[in-house]
């Protein structure tokens, strides 16, 4: 689950900086990780139903909204719109989730980045 949270994150970050017209491009990675998120969510919903421990199932819920947040944002921008701020799960509710990836704002990234090339 840590594994598929973390490229929910990276996808983001990606669309973060993302113009419509790039999402058009059949080799852009946006949309290979989009194939990929859309082939997770049945499993995900499967896994969902069989699960007992209470945990467990909090972590595949928040990964389920942070993975229709990232459908959502997707469709916004690939239509040019803006979409909505990513706000990671796990920055908000505490669970035994840990990405891979961790989600980073474009400016804390830039700044970040700026700060290590000083």
């Amino acid at each position: 689950m840590n594994l598929v949270k973390g490229n929910i994150n990276l996808t983001n970050m990606m669309l973060d900086t993302a113009k419509p017209a790039e999402l058009s491009e059949q080799d852009n990675p946006i949309n290979d990780l989009l194939v990929t998120l859309r082939e997770m969510e049945p499993k995900l919903f499967e896994l969902v139903s069989t699960l007992e421990n209470e945990e467990m199932m909090k972590v595949c819920i928040l990964v389920n909204d942070d993975l229709q947040k990232t459908f959502q944002r997707y469709d916004k921008i690939k239509k040019g719109k803006k979409p909505e701020a990513f706000v990671p799960g796990e920055s908000v509710q505490k669970t035994a989730l840990v990405p891979v990836t961790v989600y980073e704002k474009p400016e804390v990234k830039a700044a970040r980045k700026e700060q290590q090339a000083k």
